[in-house]
């Protein structure tokens, strides 16, 4: 019976997994929230999303759409769940939520229709576990290491327990207001509203036949007029036309943005005319300061040695090291994904220091390894280059050039002039069986090695046929002996294999397995693996 219930679990999770696909899709998650149980109704939300709706599906997105009864608390997270389970690692996504929000200790709920009242909720902490954290969407599209996410919120992050205002999507709150979040190298955020502001549903001298709110119908004004403008041209229009609008009406909204993306995104495709402007190329970004002050020195000759030089050491992978803005901000001793090698690092990339090259330097979070840094060619839209590879924290590199990227060349990347690995290339995982020398079928290692390919089919056949071979706890011992610093795929494929073993999960786990897994179920944070672990270990 024990077999019986791990092998259903299973099936659920393998169908979630099975839905990634290996090719590049376009993907919406739209809600509309207007009718209430418990708290005031507000009349734009369902028109804002039906209306993104039939854009956003115009523009080949396939879309996940919520309204009405569909948007309590259990199935808007059941929708996400299986939302988030759908997308694949080289996926585009689009977020639209229109409906109240709130702001509580500095983190921003959605609300969903079935959300308790103010007055029902004895405090904060009980109110906020009736909501949809933001913070949580987030953190689960990172376990999916989505490239590209577009964030719209048409809402207001404000305190509930405060006075209410009519005709707002904010509770009530004088002093909350938008919340900057800052997300991850690859998001935008397009925001109704700035801090202590509240985002209108409608103004006073609107017209009847106006439906959607103030923001939303702005925006989407401006992506049906210039739908293959990069959004960083858009969020701007959006937030002037607004704002002017707004103060006509007798409201004060500034709507805010927040621009993480290294490439240039458009809703229905970049035009090449626009992608080929914004964005320096290559070769004319590559500087440091020696080189500046050996040409202004009058020495010609040395100088473009010195640039050809450089520019031949710009040729290899290469690694995100940060934007101007976080150049800013940053600290020396954060650490933060959005600056892998440091903030003394990003700092020194942006003033052109040729401190940073030819030297060993500590990665301070995981990085991706790119074929290049990003460039932009005639007729092509911007897209990031291939992973070749990961560079994991605590290893050290040795950069042999800094190039900038982005309209204004706000973003930087070090290249790694040692390393040239093709797109083609296949990163190099290691395999247990093989790595120790062991006496193991090599078909069997085989089937190992393919649980870390790029291919979906293939991944899947893998933990099939590596299923059908386990049937003894020496051979699960093999696989898994430190699991938890093997890579994802890894470690759902022999956790899937191990589950799917003809002989029963009982007679194949040694105490020591279920140390591994259990030590592997502890540290990941991904979910789906956390409950693939509990399943076996149970």
């Amino acid at each position: 019976m024990r077999n019986l219930v791990v092998a259903q679990v299973f099936v659920a999770v393998l169908f979630m997994l099975s839905s990634t696909e290996a090719v590049a899709q376009r993907k919406a998650f739209i809600v509309g929230i207007s009718d209430y149980e418990n708290l005031s109704d507000l009349e734009s939300p369902q028109f804002d999303a039906n209306e993104f709706r039939t854009i956003l599906e115009a523009y080949g997105f396939n879309v996940t759409f919520l309204e009405g009864s569909n948007t309590d608390r259990l199935n808007f997270n059941n929708q996400w769940g299986e939302f988030v389970e759908s997308l694949g690692d080289t996926d585009e996504v689009v977020i639209y939520y229109s409906g109240h929000g709130v702001e509580m200790k500095g983190k921003s709920y959605l609300i969903p229709v079935d959300a308790p009242s103010p007055q029902a909720a004895k405090n904060e902490q009980g109110l906020a576990g009736e909501l949809i954290s933001l913070s949580e969407m987030m953190d689960a599209l990172g376990m999916r290491n989505v490239p590209t996410v577009i964030w719209i919120l048409d809402a207001c992050r404000n305190n509930p327990y405060a006075q209410k205002a009519t005709g707002t999507k904010a509770l009530g709150s004088d002093t909350g207001g938008v919340l900057q979040t800052q997300g991850p190298v690859g998001t935008f955020f397009f925001y109704a509203a700035n801090f202590s502001q509240r985002a209108v549903d409608r103004l006073a001298n609107d017209p009847p036949e106006v439906k959607m709110s103030l923001y939303t119908r702005v925006l989407v004004e401006q992506i049906k007029n210039n739908p293959d403008e990069p959004v960083t041209f858009v969020a701007p229009k959006v937030q002037k036309k607004v704002f002017e609008l707004a103060k006509k009406g007798g409201v004060d909204q500034l709507p805010a943005y927040y621009a993480g993306l290294s490439t240039d995104w458009c809703f229905r495709s970049c035009s090449p005319e626009v992608a080929s402007a914004s964005v320096e190329t290559l070769s004319t970004t590559i500087r440091t300061k020696d080189i500046i002050s050996t040409v202004s020195r009058g020495d010609v000759r040395k100088g473009i040695e010195s640039f050809s030089t450089l520019a031949d050491n710009s040729d290899g992978n290469a690694i995100y090291l940060g934007s101007a803005e976080d150049a800013t901000k940053c600290s020396e001793f954060e650490v933060s994904d959005r600056f892998p090698l440091g903030c003394n690092v990003l700092r020194a990339a942006k003033n052109a220091e040729s401190g940073v090259l030819g030297k060993p330097l500590t990665v301070r979070t995981a990085v991706n390894m790119r074929y290049r840094a990003p460039t932009y060619a005639t007729g092509q839209a911007a897209k990031p280059e291939c992973a070749v590879g990961v560079v994991p924290a605590q290893s050290s590199v040795v950069l042999t050039a800094v190039v900038s990227t982005g309209a204004q060349g706000e973003y930087y990347w070090g290249v790694i002039g040692s390393s040239h690995k093709e797109c083609s290339d296949k990163i190099r995982f290691s395999n247990p069986l093989r790595d120790t020398g062991a006496d193991y079928d090599p078909v069997v290692a085989e089937y190992v090695d393919q649980l870390n390919s790029s291919d979906t089919k293939t991944r899947r056949e893998a933990r099939e046929k590596l299923g059908e071979h386990i049937s003894d706890a020496k051979l699960v011992d093999a696989l898994v002996k430190n699991i938890a610093t093997s890579s994802y795929r890894y470690q759902i494929g022999v956790a899937v294999a191990i589950s799917k073993a003809e002989n029963g999960i009982d007679k194949i786990l040694s105490d020591d397995a279920r140390i591994e897994l259990n030590k592997a179920a502890k540290a990941t944070k991904d979910p789906t693996l956390k409950a693939i672990y509990h399943a076996v270990t149970q």
